[in-house]
């Protein structure tokens, strides 16, 4: 087998078929092999994906959603204060903006608490719950947060401050305090879809308030969709079913009439305007989002989304773009220190004094792209001992923080991510209890570094055709992967190391129109180990970009070899 210059196998998908070309002859070929791929085989299926046509449900499916929705209309009719209590992640923050518009234009003045990540830690927490109470609110939702906690809400309760709480986390426990808890992770839960972001449980919320409320001021809930796709990309949920249906319509509300403080952040992330894509939400806007509540604090996105005014907007996005590179300084110093403790197998365990808290999770994710194993890493900045869990597809970090219970203070997550606090004292016993449950259960040791491709592209189908045919199968992420595709025997023509760093490397091939743009980024250093003149297979993500006002296919190269 030949290596590829990454050191990945590479896996291309078998052929659909033939059955299934016949079966839908009129539909591009290349359309009905991707989504095959992807598990859409029924006409059925690939029509509701072509056509987006499978439409959302409606909110009032969901348990809690008529208490939640006349707690609200009655705090309105009271005027009552509201509090909007949110995660400080792009999904809590895209989440505040949600619930905080749709109560603005129904003629509240709400406020919004996000706690602090270093002080606080993640969730509702005793002393905010009651500061927020002491500050006059009477309501308070929750977004992105909540789903357990039974003391804090226990404790509102007791202070008079009805919670309305909003999540998608794993439902451990029944919340008999709150005034209404949705979450479609409720046991038993009949809403039909459980894959919702937390932005996209807020967003239920909105539009059943919405519908119930007789107010002319109040905004269209679909006009909210642009948030909603930001905080669901973000979050890197799946987009299926109604995922997809919400992150559709938010792309194209973004594209055709982006507010200020959108457009202000597509600006300064580089983005094209009109050409923004489910890629751009997850690398380039989501991340300077994010960037606030890790680095600073999560209202200053918030404020952002909000802003009306063009030349704040601008401002506002500015900083945020010095935050952003401000979070990849500190995540790259953290994977230097973790390069000089990490083991030769077994799960990637590492603790810092001082490592920022923000960063951990981005350091647990880049370790397990890069080596295939789950990684658990932690910091004492805060005093206490707080880390993220990371692991490759096929491990649950859930479950190993499940079995290490009794070693921990808190932890919650999902079966790929999850978050974990304990006394500094023990991390020690935490990385050796951790150690002995991977040891011992049916855990992966490390997942094989693939990389998976879906099928083979003749050079001179790299064509504006195609990329038009890719970008309609849009929105793309967790659940519904990005295409990536295969070309053979490419000659390679130029490689030259590109980037302030010169950690890119720009490519040319002599086979491929010269409408399109080759580019390897992060692989600067690779440049000598190539040919000029001799034949590359080469795998690569399609995307589009405009150069000197002509648009241009973009071929994000993921690897190389040598061709056969």
């Amino acid at each position: 087998m030949t290596l590829s210059i990454t050191g990945k196998r590479w896996e291309i998908s078998k052929r659909a078929p033939r059955s299934v070309f016949s079966k839908n002859a009129d539909l591009p070929p290349l359309a009905v092999q991707l989504l095959h791929n992807r598990s859409y085989k029924s006409r059925e299926q690939i029509e509701s994906v072509l056509d987006n046509s499978e439409p959302p449900h409606d909110p009032f499916l969901m348990s809690g959603m008529e208490e939640a929705v006349e707690r609200i209309l009655r705090a309105l009719q009271s005027r009552e204060t509201i509090c909007v209590y949110a995660d400080y992640d792009a999904d809590g923050v895209s989440g505040a903006a949600v619930l905080i518009s749709m109560l603005r234009s129904l003629g509240a003045d709400p406020r919004s608490y996000f706690p602090k990540r270093l002080e606080e830690g993640y969730g509702l927490n005793e002393r905010a719950i009651r500061a927020i109470r002491e500050s006059g609110a009477d309501v308070l939702i929750s977004t992105d947060c909540g789903a357990n906690a039974v003391q804090e809400i226990a404790v509102a309760a007791e202070l008079g401050l009805d919670v309305i709480v909003t999540d998608h986390h794993i439902v451990h426990t029944d919340l008999p305090g709150a005034a209404a808890a949705i979450n479609p992770h409720h046991p038993g839960e009949p809403y039909p879809f459980d894959g919702l972001a937390g932005v996209g449980v807020a967003y239920k919320l909105a539009e059943a308030v919405l519908l119930e409320a007789e107010i002319e001021t109040a905004v269209e809930a679909e006009s909210l969709l642009d948030f909603v796709a930001l905080g669901t990309v973000a979050d890197v949920v799946p987009l299926r079913g109604e995922n997809r249906w919400l992150v559709r319509e938010g792309l194209s509300r973004l594209n055709r009439s982006p507010r200020a403080g959108m457009a202000a952040l597509i600006d300064a992330a580089g983005v094209e305007p009109g050409d923004v894509t489910s890629t751009d939400i997850a690398f380039r806007l989501g991340p300077r989002i994010n960037a606030a509540g890790r680095m600073k604090d999560a209202a200053i996105a918030l404020e952002l989304l909000l802003q009306p005014n063009v030349n704040s907007a601008r401002r506002q996005a500015a900083v945020l773009n010095d935050l952003n590179r401000q979070r990849q300084r500190a995540t790259d110093g953290v994977l230097d220190e973790i390069s000089t403790m990490t083991p030769a197998t077994g799960p990637i365990l590492a603790h810092g004094a001082d490592w920022p808290l923000g960063v951990l999770g981005l350091a647990a994710g880049r370790l397990v792209s890069e080596t295939g194993r789950p990684a658990f890493v932690s910091s004492g900045q805060a005093g206490d001992a707080r880390g993220s869990a990371r692991g490759p597809e096929g491990a649950n970090v859930s479950d190993t923080l499940k079995a290490c219970a009794d070693v921990l203070e808190r932890f919650g997550g999902h079966e790929r991510a999850a978050g974990f606090s304990l006394e500094p004292e023990r991390v020690g016993e935490f990385h050796d209890a951790v150690r002995r449950y991977w040891a011992e259960s049916d855990q992966p040791q490390a997942a094989d570094l693939t990389l998976n491709a879906d099928c083979r592209l003749l050079p001179r189908t790299i064509s504006f055709e195609t990329l038009d045919l890719h970008q309609a199968l849009e929105p793309f992420g967790e659940g519904f992967r990005e295409p990536v595709y295969v070309t053979s025997g490419l000659t390679l023509g130029r490689a030259d190391r590109v980037g302030n760093n010169q950690n890119h490397l720009k490519l040319m091939f002599r086979d491929i129109p010269v409408s399109v743009s080759p580019i390897w980024f992060g692989m600067g250093m690779v440049a000598d180990e190539l040919a000029l003149g001799a034949r590359y297979d080469v795998a690569f993500r399609l995307g589009k970009s405009w150069f000197r006002g002509e648009p241009r296919v973009d071929l994000f190269v993921e690897d190389m070899r040598t061709a056969s």
